[in-house]
C-alpha cells in the first residue's frame, strides 16, 4: 500500500494550502460568579440574633455585569437584617417565594469578592436548610451559581455544676463543707433553674444560699433550691455545712435542672 500522494491528488491540494491562515489561541474572555456558604453544620443558638455568612466571588476573566444573589431561608428562621460590601439586601415574601432574601450587587471586576452576613434569628431547635444562588446578566458557567447550609438550631441555655466537699475524709462529729458552683454556659440567662444536694444521711446544719431559694427536706439530709436567675456567662455559689452522726457509707449526689437545658 502505497504512503505517498499521487500528483493529482498534490495538485489537487495546493490551492487549499495557499489559502490556508494560522489562527493563535489566546485566553478565553468569560464570566463566571460563583458563591460559597460555611460549611455544615453551622450551629447557632436560639432565641438570639446569629449571623450566617455569605460570599461571592467572581472567578472569570471578565466583568460580571449585574450580579444577584438570592437565599431562600426555611420559615422557622426570622430576617433581621444584612451587611453586604457594594450591595444591597431586602426580604420577599409570597407565594412561592417563601423566606428569601434577595440582594444586588452590581458589577464584579474579574476576581473581585464581596463578603457579606445575615442577620437572623430562630426559636424553634432543629437542623434547617438555607440555600444560596448567585447570577449575572453575562455568565453561563452555572457549576458554582449556587450552595447549600444545614443551619443547627441549639439551646442557648445551658446550666453547669460543679461540686466539692471540704475535707475529703469523713469522720463522726466533724464539720463537712459542699460547695456548688452553678454557671450559665451558653448565651442566655438561666431562667428557673432548680438544684438538689442529697447527702445520704449526713445532716445538712447551715446553708449559704445567696439570692436562691433553699429548703431543707427527707431527714434533713436533702436539700432542694429554686435558683435565681443566672446571667448568661457567670457563677453562683451555695455552700452547705452538715455533720455526719454515725460511721456510715454515704453516697452524696448533686444535680441542676432547668427548661431547655
Amino acid at each position: 500500500q502505497s504512503t505517498q500522494f499521487s500528483q493529482c491528488s498534490l495538485d489537487g491540494m495546493a490551492p487549499v494550502i495557499a489559502r490556508a491562515r494560522g489562527v493563535c489561541l489566546g485566553n478565553p474572555d468569560y464570566a463566571d460568579v460563583g458563591v460559597q456558604l460555611p460549611a455544615s453544620p453551622h450551629n447557632v443558638d436560639t432565641s438570639t440574633t446569629f449571623s450566617l455568612p455569605v460570599t461571592v466571588t467572581s472567578t472569570g476573566t471578565a466583568t460580571a455585569n449585574d450580579t444577584r444573589l438570592e437565599v431562600d431561608l426555611p420559615a422557622q428562621l426570622t430576617y433581621e437584617s444584612a451587611i453586604l460590601t457594594g450591595g444591597s439586601c431586602a426580604l420577599v415574601v409570597g407565594p412561592g417565594i417563601g423566606n428569601r432574601v434577595s440582594c444586588t450587587l452590581g458589577d464584579l471586576a474579574a476576581g473581585e469578592q464581596r463578603v457579606g452576613e445575615l442577620r437572623l434569628s430562630g426559636s424553634q431547635l432543629g437542623s434547617l436548610n438555607a440555600q444560596a444562588r448567585v447570577d449575572a446578566d453575562n455568565d453561563y458557567l452555572v457549576g458554582n451559581n449556587s450552595a447549600n447550609v444545614l443551619i443547627g438550631l441549639q439551646s442557648a441555655v445551658d446550666l453547669g455544676l460543679a461540686f466539692s466537699m471540704q475535707p475529703g475524709t469523713l469522720y463522726v462529729g466533724d464539720l463537712v463543707e459542699f460547695t456548688l458552683d452553678v454557671s450559665s454556659l451558653r448565651s442566655q440567662p438561666v431562667v428557673g433553674g432548680t438544684l438538689t444536694l442529697f447527702l445520704g444521711g449526713i445532716p445538712i446544719e447551715s446553708i449559704a444560699a445567696g439570692a436562691h431559694g433553699c429548703v431543707i427536706e427527707q431527714f434533713d439530709s436533702r436539700m432542694t433550691c429554686q435558683l435565681a436567675d443566672v446571667p448568661s456567662g457567670t457563677t453562683t455559689r451555695i455552700v452547705v455545712r452538715a455533720r455526719p452522726v454515725w460511721p456510715n457509707f454515704n453516697f452524696v449526689s448533686a444535680s441542676v435542672n432547668v427548661v431547655n437545658d
